[in-house]
């Protein structure tokens, strides 16, 4: 199920491979100001993300799919947060409460969500799998950077961990049981595509440091 699931995203992902935010981290180029502008609302994703991996636990039929997803809920607080993000804040000096999230931000994260609420359960979880998937093909597919800032080295090293492995290994896997052998349906590839796309256009955010257009 694992290589079905990469499968249906191939084109996405090979895009997000050979793009300037993810070549520039690689190589050291790209300008701290575009990586504080991806912390932030990676920062602001994760709060998220982390809720919705709880409703999706509170939907679970089986209680160790519910016990797994509450797991990987804590271990975004803690962890990708904890350990990662809000050290790289403090590092910077920049107060997450006064951020607002961005227009992609805000619609990747309402996407996820409505699967979480509204969707099948098959629907609600392979929402939520283009995050971990991307994230670790990214980091292991790229070097750390001979001459970039050390913030690069550290995302990168979290995300090609055998922690984070385990943890895409385990959601696929849940994934693969509650969906059963069947097919992937066509709601459910089109629901997987676009939460990978809305990670291409995190990166494309990141670099433009997207804002809404109009005052809120």
């Amino acid at each position: 199920m694992n290589e079905k699931l990469t499968s249906a995203i191939k084109d996405i992902q090979d895009a997000i491979l050979e793009h300037p935010f993810i070549l520039g981290m690689q190589d050291g180029s790209l300008p701290m100001g575009n990586f504080e502008y991806y912390v932030v609302q990676d920062s602001l994703y994760l709060r998220n993300y982390s809720r919705i991996l709880e409703i999706i636990a509170g939907r679970a039929h089986q209680k160790d799919h519910s016990t797994f997803l509450k797991e990987q809920s804590k271990a975004v607080r803690e962890v990708e947060m904890g350990n990662l993000h809000i050290k790289f804040l403090e590092r910077m000096g920049i107060d997450l409460s006064k951020a607002e999230m961005s227009p992609t931000t805000t619609a990747y994260t309402d996407h996820m969500y409505r699967n979480a609420v509204l969707g099948t359960l098959s629907e609600a979880t392979i929402s939520v799998i283009p995050c971990y998937i991307i994230y670790r093909d990214v980091a292991s597919r790229i070097h750390s950077p001979k001459n970039g800032p050390e913030e690069y080295t550290t995302w990168i090293q979290e995300y090609s961990s055998e922690t984070f492995r385990t943890s895409v290994d385990g959601i696929c896997k849940m994934f693969q049981e509650i969906h059963g052998p069947e097919e992937l349906t066509s709601e459910e590839i089109k629901t997987l595509r676009k939460s990978a796309y809305y990670e291409h256009r995190f990166w494309d955010a990141a670099m433009n440091m997207e804002k809404f257009q109009f005052h809120l």
